[in-house]
């Protein structure tokens, strides 16, 4: 509802908005009027039918409209009802208060008159009596330039609202500071004397900030609400800050730096499969190469493969099994930084080792291995003159050699070729 000061003197005061809609469909535009009468009741009652003139019905701008109330008609205080009728559009009732304050000087207007009343500038002093929130005020609406020198004075804040406390003044039991003399932040532990931050004169030197008596923390001293953000401001403290040898936090930051290695995030540079996906790692290429991907969010969470490719570019990864689902964008994992070997790789040391355990294979001729023992079976085989010859897997490359006691010439061709 607008407001009109009684008796206003200024014309633009007086002016009252509206928008005017067609009468055919009720919102397209009216820029220009035919007939137009307007009527005004104060307080219930008819003053009569003013007709339409350029200086008191006019058009702003795509069917915005104002009204300019003559002074006569604000001369007493109430509801000012205005009606608008013409032949093309719809009807239009606006209502309106008279009130008996000046906006212009603002004296004797509440709180919630002045954020009704926004479009005026107060450039007298306001006196607030009741609650100012801060969802009151614009970004900045109030700055250290809006105030005189002494605006803020004791006289002009309800009890309590701002108090500054020194050492020594007690403070209530909930009480919160950070550092120096703001109080905002840890509760307070105790109202005792004792227990009190400290500031030395007007220097707040470092030393003499924040000091308690010993035994401070107790469990008199301390309510529920405290241990409980105590507790979760040591676990949330950041690892990176203890470096002191042999401490719990350094034990813990290095233990992590062990069991969780590298962390990392899956990118949508490249489409993922199951066993192929981007990242944002950037690390020279086969940096995690046979390390352990451990996935500890998204579909994959808790799944863990070896690596067998990484490369810089793209922070590519490729694993030795495939995942359950493709990572997606966004998805966290830790590469463990211990050194695993591929089943490929165990399988060949298994197949070279020699047979009397003292070392592993080159493959060369007559070496005893567990490879060489299993090749008679499969491979080629030739019998001649009491000479046998087992061959490599390319049935080409002779293996291992020796001698039988048959002398017949026989030839052994797992393929089921004629040799």
């Amino acid at each position: 509802m607008q407001k009109f000061k009684q008796n206003e003197t200024t014309a633009t005061y007086r002016r009252i908005y509206m928008f005017l809609a067609s009468a055919a469909d009720g919102y397209t535009a009216v820029t220009s009027l035919v007939g137009a009468t307007v009527n005004l009741f104060r307080n219930g009652v008819a003053f009569g039918s003013q007709p339409t003139t350029p200086a008191s019905l006019t058009h702003i701008s795509v069917g915005h409209w104002y009204y300019e109330i003559p002074q006569t008609y604000l001369s007493d205080l109430g509801i000012l009802t205005v009606t608008v009728q013409d032949t093309n559009i719809r009807p239009v009732v606006l209502m309106a208060e008279v009130v008996n304050y000046d906006w212009t000087v603002s004296t004797g207007a509440t709180a919630q008159q002045v954020w009704e009343y926004g479009t005026r500038t107060l450039t007298g002093a306001v006196s607030v009596t009741g609650n100012v929130t801060v969802g009151g005020f614009a970004n900045n609406a109030i700055t250290s330039s809006a105030f005189a020198s002494g605006a803020i004075t004791n006289t002009k804040i309800a009890n309590d609202a701002i108090i500054l406390r020194l050492a020594n003044d007690p403070l209530p039991s909930n009480a919160r500071f950070t550092t120096f003399d703001t109080f905002a932040g840890y509760p307070l532990l105790s109202t005792n004397t004792n227990h009190l931050a400290q500031v030395n004169a007007n220097n707040h030197i470092a030393a003499n900030v924040h000091q308690f008596q010993n035994n401070v923390i107790t469990n008199n001293a301390t309510d529920a609400s405290f241990v409980d953000e105590l507790v979760d401001a040591v676990w949330d403290e950041l690892a990176t800050g203890h470096t002191i040898p042999n401490s719990l936090g350094a034990l813990l930051k290095n233990l992590a730096s062990v069991y969780t290695g590298i962390t990392g995030q899956v990118t949508s540079t490249v489409t993922a499969t199951y066993t192929t996906f981007s990242t944002n790692l950037s690390a020279l290429d086969d940096t995690y190469n046979e390390q352990t991907i451990v996935f500890t969010t998204g579909a994959c969470a808790g799944q863990s493969v070896p690596v067998t490719d990484y490369n810089q570019t793209y922070g590519y990864i490729t694993t030795e099994d495939p995942f359950t689902s493709e990572p997606q964008p966004g998805d966290v994992f830790s590469i463990i930084p211990i050194h695993i070997h591929k089943r490929t790789q165990i399988a060949d040391a298994l197949l070279n080792r020699l047979l009397d355990s003292s070392d592993s294979s080159f493959d060369v001729m007559n070496e005893r291995t567990v490879r060489s023992a299993l090749r008679a079976m499969r491979n080629k085989v030739i019998v001649d003159s009491g000479n046998i010859s087992v061959y490599k897997e390319d049935d080409q490359t002779a293996a291992w050699e020796g001698t039988v006691s048959n002398t017949a010439d026989v030839t052994v061709n797992p393929d089921g070729g004629i040799a």
